[in-house]
């Protein structure tokens, strides 16, 4: 994932290839993907992988940050996207999304402030 992310394009196979990735069991190739996916936004929607991975990554004390500080730029254009794909997963069966809404709202109402 590393190496492909280091690529200045991905060929519409490895796009393919790393979003399938996120739903991987290895915190280490999660958190490969959330750097790759927000590198290649241009060519990767990066809210889908990101959300995936978030409520995928267990008790990883990591990815939750490292999600944070990918996301948070997004919710200034895109929090409207954000809220209606989070609207799909029931936060009581996803406590790293759970633990995130707040900052969430917060930046939302704060208008990236």
């Amino acid at each position: 994932v590393r190496l492909a992310g280091n690529g200045a394009s991905l060929a519409p196979e490895l796009r393919e290839a790393i979003t399938a990735l996120a739903k991987d069991e290895s915190p280490l190739v999660q958190r490969q993907v959330v750097v790759t996916v927000c590198k290649h936004q241009s060519t990767i929607d990066p809210l889908p992988v990101l959300l995936t991975i978030l409520t995928t990554c267990g008790d990883d004390p990591l990815i939750p940050h490292l999600i944070w500080q990918n996301l948070h730029p997004q919710l200034e254009t895109r929090s409207g996207e954000f809220l209606k794909l989070a609207k799909g997963y029931d936060l009581k069966q996803h406590p790293n999304l759970a633990a995130l809404m707040p900052r969430v709202t917060e930046r939302i109402l704060g208008g990236g402030k």
